[in-house]
């Protein structure tokens, strides 16, 4: 339950009960930034605005080509761990601006690092942020928890015996 100051407007495709949830497929289509949070009751809201798209140039391709290059090979590399939503082959759009946010998307990073993606102001920005990210994550991805030990908040293990 934490709140972040920018956000995404979703397009909802497919929405299926399962047992108790709901398995759902959402496109995102607006980003936006909190202008401020209102009155929680009956759910939290909030006055929103939307921020500028961010607009494709042909000259970003090359770098489109390696942000892509990176996450697919750091996407291999966290399944081999299991800890991955996406499959390295997943398919992506052909459109290279929609193409670029689902890179970004699948990237194998944390909300907060998420978060920092969806806060950029050009697509270089973007694609330069996706990958800073995702190769400063990937020397993580080889260092699984040993069994026994206890991470604690402060980053310092702890020895559960």
């Amino acid at each position: 339950d934490q709140r972040f100051p920018l956000g995404t407007m979703a397009q909802l495709s497919h929405v299926v009960p399962q047992a108790g949830q709901m398995q759902i497929v959402a496109r995102g289509t607006e980003r936006f930034e909190i202008v401020e949070w209102l009155d929680d009751a009956p759910y939290p809201r909030a006055d929103v605005r939307a921020l500028p798209d961010l607009e494709w140039n042909d000259a970003l391709l090359p770098l489109l080509e390696e942000a892509e290059r990176i996450v697919r090979r750091v996407l291999g590399r966290a399944q081999q761990y299991g800890g991955t939503r996406w499959d390295p082959e997943v398919e992506l759009s052909e459109e290279p601006l929609p193409r670029a946010w689902q890179v970004a998307a699948i990237a194998p990073l944390g909300e907060l690092d998420q978060m920092e993606l969806l806060r950029s102001e050009t697509l270089g920005g973007l694609l330069r942020a996706t990958i800073d990210l995702t190769l400063a994550a990937e020397p993580l991805l080889g260092d699984p928890v040993p069994d026994g030990v206890i991470v604690v908040e402060d980053g310092d293990p702890e020895d559960d015996d």
